[in-house]
């Protein structure tokens, strides 16, 4: 599953592109990958669009073990899981709900990249990519 990062400066929101196949692997290590990108950047909002994941093959238990970590993003920063698909959505539900338990409350589930952008009040947002960070399946 690759994902890359990027990010719309004038509304400083950090947007994480997944594709392709999601595994446990990922799941446990894109919060670090976040994390560090949310440091650098200091977004006031983060969107997870998963449209293009052709395949969800992360387990509960991978959902919950990473739902437990500490959030990559400081306090008050709102977050967005695109999920269109039933399945990534039920996914993110989980997480949804496991992290709420570990205090992150600012986690929306939506279904389009237009529906996180407009309950955070964008209508004009540009994308750019975050240097050439890219993380593919190791």
């Amino acid at each position: 599953m690759p994902y890359h990062f990027e990010f719309d400066s004038n509304h400083r929101i950090l947007l994480i592109v997944v594709s392709g196949e999601y595994t446990d692997e990922e799941q446990l290590s894109i919060n670090t990958d976040i994390r560090r990108h949310a440091t650098a950047l200091q977004p006031i909002a983060g969107i997870g669009d998963m449209s293009a994941i052709t395949a969800c093959l992360v387990t509960p238990a991978s959902i919950q073990i990473a739902a437990r970590e500490s959030s990559p993003y400081e306090v008050g920063v709102k977050r967005f899981l695109v999920a269109p698909g039933d399945h990534v959505f039920g996914m993110s539900r989980m997480y949804q709900m496991t992290a709420k338990e570990n205090s992150r409350t600012s986690m929306r589930i939506v279904r389009t990249r237009d529906e996180a952008l407009e309950e955070l009040g964008v209508s004009d947002a540009s994308f750019e990519p975050v240097g050439q960070e890219s993380v593919s399946a190791r």
